[in-house]
């Protein structure tokens, strides 16, 4: 549905406020609810209030040399392209890296496994990296083998570094993608899978039924998941307004999720920094 934003590195001499680094110490064990309690699954019906707390983990997609600003708002979780990168972040923030993506044209890696290697043992035991980012929305439905290829990098990202976490992101925006869910399993195929329900669409109401459906399947698959929450225009999509916004968080919040990936920063021309009022609702949503 689209292309990982590009990675571009980041220098940043300047720190924030921290926010505590023990928010993003680890991930969480035990209960599968975000909020420090199992929460249950979404209703059929959409909540006006946002989440009384944030998730633990926070990650902006796209935030480029942004960090401080983003921090600032309360995102934990930075979009780095390697150890530089994350080295230069603010104080109480860590780096998600971006390792290359799954090619849906070719049911196969774009990084191989030696350059893989080569970069993940760079960072090994590196306080500012959180753990790595390995894949954007693979379409088991279309390369029968992307489970099995999946788990594979995962084992040789934790062979490497065992105590970093690793992220994927499964498309559920709709029901033949959603279908393939039950084909995925944490940690086998990440510590983590996000899932990214995308319901508002140019010139039409948010489409609050497929966050439902979404959860609903996550829920069903039994893995560990985090929430992809719009906030991005293209094409496609439009921004939400900050009342949507604070629905789409609220709903989140009644799931199961643990983290959060705000989608996006930047992208597509586009730019929440040219949001106040949206950016109003996740300075209250983060810091709560």
């Amino acid at each position: 549905m689209r292309n990982h934003i590009l990675k571009t590195a980041v220098v940043v001499v300047f720190a924030f406020a921290a926010v505590a680094v023990t928010q993003i110490a680890a991930a969480a064990n035990g209960c599968k609810g975000g909020h420090g309690k199992c929460r249950t699954t979404v209703s059929g019906k959409a909540t006006t209030t946002a989440a009384s707390s944030a998730l633990r983990y926070r990650f902006t997609y796209g935030n480029g040399t942004a960090a401080i600003t983003t921090g600032s708002y309360g995102w934990n979780l930075a979009d780095v392209g390697g150890k530089s990168a994350a080295d230069a972040l603010p104080a109480g923030m860590k780096g998600l890296v971006w390792v290359g993506d799954y090619d849906n044209s070719t049911c196969n890696w774009q990084m191989s496994d030696a350059t893989l290697t080569t970069k993940v043992k760079s960072m090994v035991g590196d306080p500012h990296v959180f753990g790595y980012f390995f894949s954007d929305e693979p379409y088991a439905e279309k390369c029968p083998s992307a489970p099995a290829q999946h788990a594979a990098r995962n084992a040789l990202i934790k062979s490497i570094d065992p105590t970093a976490t690793t992220v994927i992101v499964l498309n559920a925006n709709g029901s033949a993608h959603r279908a393939t869910f039950p084909l995925w399993k944490t940690p086998t195929h990440a510590d983590f899978i996000a899932i990214d329900p995308y319901p508002c669409v140019l010139g039409k109401a948010c489409d609050w039924s497929l966050v439902t459906k979404s959860v609903q399947a996550a829920d069903a698959a039994g893995f560990r998941y985090w929430f992809v929450v719009q906030s991005f225009a293209n094409y496609e999509y439009r921004f939400p307004t900050a009342a949507e916004l604070q629905t789409l968080l609220g709903m989140m919040g009644q799931s199961r999720a643990e983290g959060l990936m705000t989608f996006a920063w930047k992208y597509a021309g586009f730019c929440l920094c040219d949001h106040p009022d949206l950016l109003a609702v996740w300075n209250t949503y983060n810091h709560s």
